[in-house]
This record gives structure tokens, sequence and C-alpha cells, in this order.
């Protein structure tokens, strides 16, 4: 006999989402400038079983400024919703646990044409990463900074 059921009694489980998901995008292109902006939400699924619920911002925007700069800028933004096992050292066990997570990445971008097959480039880019879970948080920070030329070759001739 199952202690928590009985015939008279059934034992039954129940469990009951209710989130919209989805993506809204625009992408706007002139001579010069090419503007993409997107939001969405999806639902996935985590590899331990758990589904993560994640909430995104894409905006990318690239400039022509002469024949010979331009630059772009781009951000994305994610922010995650999970509940996943979490290992507890002390009783050395996996315990359930709210794991959130914000993510966000900035990067900048400037080039220089200075022949037909050289481009001299800057790029920076700033990443953050926070994770709150509910035994602590970890947060972190990255930048960094390219200097570099880039060659396209001319390709094959006959």
């Amino acid at each position: 006999m199952v202690p928590f059921a009985s015939l008279f009694r059934p034992c039954t489980i129940h469990n009951e989402e209710q989130n919209v998901v989805g993506s809204l995008g625009l992408r706007w292109r002139a001579e010069l400038t090419t503007l993409n902006f997107s939001l969405s939400r999806n639902i996935a699924p985590r590899s331990d079983g758990t589904e993560v619920v994640q909430d995104q911002l894409r905006f990318y925007i690239d400039r022509t400024v002469t024949r010979r700069l331009n630059g772009s800028f781009a951000v994305v933004a994610l922010q995650e919703s999970a509940v996943g096992q979490v290992f507890q050292p002390t009783s050395n066990t996996f315990q359930l646990a709210r794991q959130d997570r914000t993510y966000a990445s900035f990067d900048f971008n400037v080039y220089w044409r200075m022949t037909q097959t050289m481009t001299a480039y800057v790029a920076y880019t700033h990443r953050l990463d926070r994770t709150d879970v509910t035994s602590g948080n970890v947060d972190k920070d990255n930048d960094r900074l390219f200097l570099g030329v880039k060659y396209r070759g001319v390709g094959l001739r006959r």
C-alpha cells in the first residue's frame, strides 16, 4: 500500500505552465545604414531534464560613414529563469534550486579601408554575466580590445 494514495483517494501530480513564447523582429536597410532589432521569449530544455525560460534582446546597427570608414554596434541581452539541480557539498546531495542568469554583450567595431584588399580595424567588446543561484551569486565581467589588419585576397584567376 502506498502511504500517500489509496483506492478512495488516488494520488495525482499536476503541473501547468503558462508562458507566452514568440519573437518580434525589425530589419531596416538604407543605402548607408543597416539596423536589426529582435525581442524574443523561448522555453528551452536543459541537459538535466528541466526547462529554462529565456528572454532575449538583440540590437545591431552598421553604418557606412565614408567610402573608407564604417562602424558597427551590437547589443545582446539575455535573461534566463530556471529551476535546476545544485550540488550541496555539506550533505553530498543534489537539491532543486532557483537559477537565474543575466548575460549582456556590447560590441563596438570601426573599420578603415586602406586599400582595396587591406582593412585596419579596432574592435571592443564588454561582456557581463550574472548568475543568481539560491546558494550564492556569481558575477563575471570581461573586456576585450582587438587591433588588426584584414587582408581580402582577389581570389583565383585563370
